[in-house]
């Protein structure tokens, strides 16, 4: 993705994918979380107690920043410095 090759599974950005999945997938089972019942339950502040769904969501918004910014920051960096395959 723009021009950034992950070299081994240590990668950041697939570190970032990984994590992001197995938290992604915990939120879908169902019966696992009230918010697949009553989605309104999404919007309740991750401090309330008993918000495990609403934390693990902002955990898988984090990781999946993380997991597009990483490659972006690797394609602006090659466009700064003019060594871009895609201006070739």
């Amino acid at each position: 993705m723009y021009g950034y090759d992950a070299k081994s599974l240590d990668d950041p950005c697939i570190k970032a994918a990984d994590e992001s999945a197995v938290l992604a997938a915990k939120l879908l089972i169902p019966g696992t979380s009230f918010v697949n019942i009553l989605p309104v339950l999404g919007k309740i502040p991750a401090w309330v107690p008993g918000t495990f769904s609403v934390r693990t969501a902002a955990l898988v918004r984090k990781w999946t920043k993380e997991m597009t910014g990483v490659p972006m920051a690797h394609a602006k960096k090659q466009v700064v410095s003019q060594s871009s395959p895609l201006f070739v």
